[in-house]
């Protein structure tokens, strides 16, 4: 008799274990939206991602998607609220997911224009970067002034040299004329003191503008080592055509 009692027991175990280990699509429902009231997103979002296993209908995608969005995967609700259908949806869900549905597109342009922003100063402060140190190492050219103050210094120089070759020639030929030997010697010595310094005033003329000219090449070629050249393609009305555009 006991072991009749036990058999019967056992079998109505067995039977009643399977029932009481699934629960019903609404029992899951209801328990994911009270994980959501409660805060328990990862929860609601294990619970609808079974439910939704189990029967495959709208409700639980809507709360696999708002648990999303409160995790912080936007792409994934977004993404999940493209699925819904709000016909599908219980009546006392619709009108919610209208609203829900407005505020993620709102929070998700938000975020794309945000992101936008971002780049775009990451962009001008890479540019502005880029061209500080570009400016920093180009050469400028030498100012004019050096160009007119080398050469002024140099053709004086030489039209110095020149005069006081020529006074010491004439000198020497007029030596004869001289009242004393004492006035052709303040002569020619003034014509050797003309000559010393137009010899120096051209030898400093001339390496200023060696030096001047140095610094014009160099500026000349950093400006042809900063060139960049980028090939464009763009449409004729004869055919495909390839510019070349030039940056500075």
């Amino acid at each position: 008799m006991k072991a009749h009692l036990l058999l019967v027991l056992a079998t109505t175990v067995m039977l009643w274990s399977p029932e009481k280990a699934h629960a019903s699509p609404d029992d899951t429902y209801a328990s994911a939206v009270a994980k959501m009231k409660s805060g328990d997103f990862a929860g609601a979002l294990e619970l609808a991602a079974q439910g939704y296993n189990a029967r495959p209908e709208q409700r639980f995608l809507f709360v696999k998607a708002r648990a999303n969005d409160k995790l912080g995967k936007h792409e994934a609700a977004w993404a999940v609220m493209q699925l819904i259908q709000p016909g599908n949806l219980p009546e006392d869900q619709q009108e919610f997911f209208v609203s829900e549905y407005e505020r993620m597109d709102k929070a998700n342009k938000a975020r794309a224009e945000q992101a936008r922003k971002a780049a775009e100063d990451q962009r001008i402060e890479a540019e502005v970067q880029r061209r500080m140190a570009q400016t920093h190492l180009k050469k400028t050219p030498p100012p004019i002034w050096r160009w007119v103050a080398s050469a002024g210094c140099a053709g004086t120089g030489i039209a110095l040299t020149l005069l006081g070759r020529v006074q010491a020639y004439q000198a020497n030929d007029d030596l004869g004329s001289f009242g004393t030997y004492g006035a052709y010697e303040s002569d020619y010595a003034q014509s050797e003191t003309l000559y010393a310094v137009g010899l120096s005033l051209g030898a400093v003329g001339v390496a200023s503008l060696i030096w001047t000219l140095i610094d014009h090449m160099s500026a000349s070629k950093s400006e042809e080592t900063d060139t960049s050249f980028s090939v464009t393609p763009f449409g004729s009305a004869r055919g495909r055509q390839v510019g070349l555009q030039l940056r500075f």
